[in-house]
Formats: C-alpha cells, structure tokens, sequence
C-alpha cells in the first residue's frame, strides 16, 4: 500500500479522488495549503503527490521546488491537476505547464470535468514508475507527460 498526499481545496474533487485511491489499496493524506503539507512531508514519507493549480493562497509551484529542492523529497512523483482549465486558465497555460516541468513535476492533468478514473489512469504510471508516456486520455482529457515537453 502507498501513501499519496493530495493538496486539493475543492473537497468534491477531494473526496471522489480519495475513494477512487483508497478503493486502490493506497492511504490518502490530505491538506488544502502548501505549509501544512510541507510540515508533513518533512516528518512523513509518501509515494506520490498530487496537487490541484490552484490553492487559493498557497503558490503550487513554489511548494514543488521546494519538494524538489529537498534531498529527502525529490524523488516523490508530482502530479498537478486542473478540472475546467478555462476557468482556471491562468494557472493552466502552456507557461504553467513548462514551468512544472522545469521544476520537476512528472505530470500535468488537465480535463473539462473531474474523473477519477482518467485520473487514475495517469497516477498508476507514476506509483509504478514506468516509463509508458501517455498524451492524450480519452477525447477530452489533456495529459502532458512534463519530460517530453522542451
């Protein structure tokens, strides 16, 4: 059983990813801002991390480099997410995108409405730590597999 941490404000989404994992054998670890999340990885250990673009208060992509930055972090697979990334379209630009990958992100998911099953799909290449890339998922689900993006 891995233990995956989610940074998620929206606790629909939350909730229906967590089940979906947690239906997978796997422990949740959930936080709604980047400094308690960071409090706990600096005491715990988790297998992956996924985190939606957009945290209200809390910077995303700050809280990634310094996952990466830190020895004992920066081998945890990061995963962001964004539902509706037109109405979230500042934090869901091909800018963002680079910008995760640059800093280490391993994926970045981006659908017109929350599934847990395709967003399953993307986190079993990370907790199995295959090097199968996927593009797309589906018709409507854009994934960007961050190494292959220059």
């Amino acid at each position: 059983m891995g233990q995956i941490l989610i940074l998620e404000e929206d606790g629909a989404s939350f909730q229906q990813i967590k089940q979906f994992v947690e239906g997978k054998g796997h422990l949740v670890w959930h936080f709604t801002n980047t400094s308690e999340a960071l409090a706990f990885l600096k005491q715990y250990e988790v297998g992956l991390i996924i985190s939606a673009v957009n945290l209200g208060d809390s910077d995303v992509l700050n809280f990634l480099r310094t996952v990466k930055a830190n020895s004992s972090m920066q081998k945890i697979p990061f995963v962001f997410y964004c539902v509706e990334p037109e109405r979230y379209e500042k934090y869901a630009t091909d800018a963002s995108i680079r910008s995760a990958r640059i800093l280490g992100a391993r994926k970045f998911i981006l659908m017109p409405e929350f599934s847990a099953n395709a967003v399953w799909e993307q986190l079993e290449d990370c907790l199995a730590e295959t090097s199968q890339k996927r593009d797309t998922l589906g018709s409507q689900v854009k994934t960007y597999s961050l190494s292959d993006l220059s």
